[in-house]
């Protein structure tokens, strides 16, 4: 027998890993049911720390989220991984499997790992990904490890849904020239100097002091730290463990009920966006689109009458929509 949302919402509060996964599928599909776990969730919402880990492709964030998340539950903390991956272009699900780079926590029930696909999704983190961390926050997880696929410029998102952004860097890959360019340097909380016992790690620790040292920070705000790490030897980690602490513990319940509400309003946009693409399509492949582009095209509407006429079809549609 189907069991319905609200029943399969309680059961993965009450430590059913298996309706947990189907809702999340659910979530990741979209559509009316996936709105209907959406307003469930929000009506049932928990606070979870979040840590988002992004950084150029190839450069150790899976293998140090692993041990993050060992570092938290030795610490008897409960942690969901949400990894971002590429899209595969046959099924459009993620290329690797949930457990396939974290087979250490097969075992552990208090560890919860979920491949997401980008889904095309230019940002690095599908339009999913907001709903998924609520999700796994209000069955009553105590951290939430974000781990983004790792695309260089538009890798940003992130930044949008973590209370602490890690950026992993390698040296002698140009990462500290990639990170100026790409912006993130500005969404940084932390930076792992990642395969620190590769040559040129000295040299990207000098450069990367130097781009922060021309940042303007006021007196007494967060110093970002740059603590080495070699996560394949499990070195660096308990230094870079007592950073994200520190990090979170400086956060006052004031500037975090400030930055979950910038995240939702971030929602909101993003949401809005999507839905108003995906009517944008409706419209260009009917009789309407293909009318509008003809009167374009003969230079009877210029482009800002057509965009006009665009978005009065548009709310058109929107307002039917439940």
């Amino acid at each position: 027998m189907t069991r319905s949302t609200e029943e399969m919402f309680v059961a993965a509060r009450n430590g059913d890993r298996v309706s947990l996964g189907r809702l999340l599928s659910v979530v990741e599909i979209a559509g009316p049911a996936a709105r209907k776990v959406g307003e469930l969730v929000f009506d049932n919402y928990r606070v979870a720390q979040i840590v988002g880990v992004t950084g150029s492709p190839g450069a150790g964030k899976s293998t140090l989220t692993s041990h993050l998340a060992s570092a938290f539950r030795m610490r008897d903390k409960s942690v969901a991984i949400i990894a971002v991956d590429p899209s595969s272009t046959i099924s459009g699900g993620a290329f690797l499997g949930d457990r396939l780079r974290m087979h250490e926590h097969i075992n552990d029930s208090e560890v919860f790992i979920r491949s997401m696909a980008t889904r095309g999704h230019l940002g690095g983190l599908p339009l999913a990904a907001p709903e998924a961390i609520r999700l796994v926050e209000s069955v009553g997880f105590d951290v939430i490890l974000l781990e983004t696929v790792g695309v260089g410029q538009i890798e940003l998102d992130v930044a949008q849904l973590a209370d602490t952004v890690v950026v992993v860097m390698n040296p002698g890959w140009g990462d500290d020239v990639q990170a100026a360019k790409s912006g993130l340097l500005e969404i940084a909380d932390i930076f792992a100097i990642n395969k620190a016992d590769r040559p040129g790690v000295d040299q990207l620790l000098k450069e990367l002091s130097y781009m922060l040292m021309l940042r303007q920070q006021t007196e007494g705000s967060w110093q970002i730290p740059l603590i080495r790490t070699i996560a394949t030897r499990n070195e660096g980690i308990e230094e870079l463990w007592m950073s994200l602490n520190e990090h979170w513990s400086r956060q006052s319940s004031e500037s975090l009920a400030a930055s979950r509400s910038r995240r939702l309003w971030w929602e909101v946009c993003e949401i809005a966006r999507a839905r108003v693409r995906d009517q944008q399509e409706v419209i260009l492949q009917s009789e309407v689109g293909t009318s509008l582009r003809s009167q374009l095209e003969t230079r009877l509407v210029s482009p800002w009458v057509a965009s006009d006429l665009l978005l009065h079809e548009l709310r058109s549609l929107l307002a039917v929509q439940p």
